[in-house]
């Protein structure tokens, strides 16, 4: 099953990365969830719970170093996988820094 459309069209490489992550869900529980490519305009994650096309989500990235980044931006799709949900969300303001230092 797939929810809205994934796109390909990107302004920004997207690096692969294995980063992880959490957010906080409707019912104010912390929710896990895995980068697994970025760029300075957006993400790829993977979450257990399918994300809703068109909400806006904020989350922590836990970087390489164990610093969290918080992060806020729309998802643009989301598309049930084997165990779980991938979605495509695109950062409200563009990362200040280089993706690559952070992975």
């Amino acid at each position: 099953m797939e929810i809205g459309q994934e796109n390909e069209r990107r302004l920004a490489k997207r690096t692969p990365c294995f980063l992880a992550g959490r957010y906080t869900s409707k019912e104010s529980y912390f929710c896990e969830l895995g980068c697994e490519d970025i760029s300075v305009k957006g993400v790829k994650v993977f979450t257990l719970s399918p994300l809703k096309v068109d909400s806006y989500l904020r989350f922590d990235i836990t970087t390489k170093k164990r610093s969290l980044i918080p992060v806020e931006g729309k998802i643009c799709w989301s598309k049930k996988a084997v165990h779980g949900w991938h979605s495509g969300i695109t950062f409200d303001r563009d990362l200040s820094f280089d993706v690559k230092k952070i992975i």
